[in-house]
């Protein structure tokens, strides 16, 4: 295998390995901004909230973030962005289309916010970096512990009761993500966590370890 490679899969793997821990945005790192930009971008983040006073009163574009578009995405994909107003308008647009539940006057306000943090004046996006065999112990299978052993006969119509709005019937998404074929499905420990905390406008479900070990099963005979 390249070096080249080598470091290409290093970073993809941190990239969705940081996934599990990410709850919001903490800021794209910047160098050499000059104070004025900085001034620059909270007075577009000023004039974005006063711009916005039809969305969700009391939501910060920050909490936006985490509950609109960091249920699907890493904070890192956000971070190395550099698009202008109207390209993140028309990603928002976009995003909205398939299926981001955005509550009325939201979008304006998420807009506002992403364009001022990651437009083309943000600075250097320095994605972060890590031996790539220490990211790939941290994708690879984990035991499933006190979620071994369910039966996915009785983990379909508990899906479908209590995942299926979201997620779909077939596990491959509707307002939730694709649950097919996923990696952390064969990480059961993260799974079950994030069922029982949730995760961005995904609420935690009120769901014993029997259970979730049947839902687990379920979906892994899922192609």
């Amino acid at each position: 295998m390249s070096a080249r490679l080598l470091t290409s899969l290093s970073s993809l793997a941190l990239v969705v390995a940081l996934a599990a821990v990410s709850a919001s945005i903490a800021g794209c790192p910047k160098t050499d901004v000059a104070p004025t930009q900085d001034a620059g971008i909270a007075a577009s983040l000023e004039a974005g909230s006063e711009a916005a006073n039809t969305g969700t009163p009391g939501t910060s574009p920050k909490e936006l973030v985490a509950k609109d578009c960091l249920s699907c995405h890493t904070d890192e994909m956000l971070m190395q962005q550099r698009l202008t107003e109207g390209q993140w308008s028309a990603v928002v647009k976009k995003m909205i289309t398939w299926g981001a539940p955005l509550d009325p006057g939201d979008d304006t306000k998420l807009v506002a916010y992403l364009s001022a943090s990651y437009g083309p004046d943000a600075g250097p996006f320095v994605p972060p970096s890590a031996p790539a065999n220490e990211m790939a112990m941290a994708l690879d299978p984990q035991p499933d512990g006190p979620y071994a052993g369910g039966d996915p006969v009785k983990g379909k119509p508990l899906f479908e009761e209590k995942c299926g709005t979201c997620h779909g019937p077939n596990a491959r998404g509707v307002i939730g993500v694709n649950l097919v074929d996923r990696p952390i499905l064969y990480r059961a420990p993260d799974f079950a966590r994030t069922v029982a905390k949730g995760r961005g406008r995904m609420l935690p479900v009120q769901i014993t370890d029997a259970e979730q070990a049947a839902v687990i099963a379920y979906l892994r005979t899922l192609h």
